[in-house]
């Protein structure tokens, strides 16, 4: 069994960057980072005139 170092992001990064850092040191999908980015950071949802 290899002794591998384990991977530590930049702390100098934003949480958000470290984490994407992190997703591609372990080769997940693009498609997989997006989705977690989202989870993450889900878009305001959009303001609307009630009673105008």
């Amino acid at each position: 069994m290899e002794n591998k170092k384990k991977f530590k992001p930049d702390p100098d990064l934003k949480l958000m960057d470290q984490v994407r850092e992190v997703l591609r040191y372990h080769h997940y999908a693009y498609r997989t980072e997006q989705t977690y980015w989202r989870a993450a950071c889900p878009p305001p949802l959009p303001r609307f005139a009630i009673g105008s």
